[in-house]
């Protein structure tokens, strides 16, 4: 049983639906980047003078993009 003019009725509904799409979303981009990390830790870079991905400036370069576009998502979600 409601009162009109509660504050739950107050919400949009959309907003709400956004909030519990955006969890899942996040999760799977932070899991994205901690198997890069770890990925890039051992793998071997071919063709270059690096020997593991993570040596490679243009790697890292990529990988601190990404988790500064993950941290950033965060915190405006």
């Amino acid at each position: 049983m409601g009162h009109e003019g509660e504050p739950r009725d107050a919400v949009a509904v959309a907003s709400m639906v956004g909030l519990a799409v955006v969890a899942p979303m996040l999760g799977m981009a932070r899991a994205a980047l901690d198997l890069t990390l770890a990925t890039a830790a051992r793998k071997p870079m071919s063709l270059t003078v690096y020997e593991r991905l993570a040596d490679s400036p243009s790697v890292q370069l990529a990988v601190a993009d990404a988790a500064s576009l993950v941290d950033t998502a965060q915190l405006h979600a």
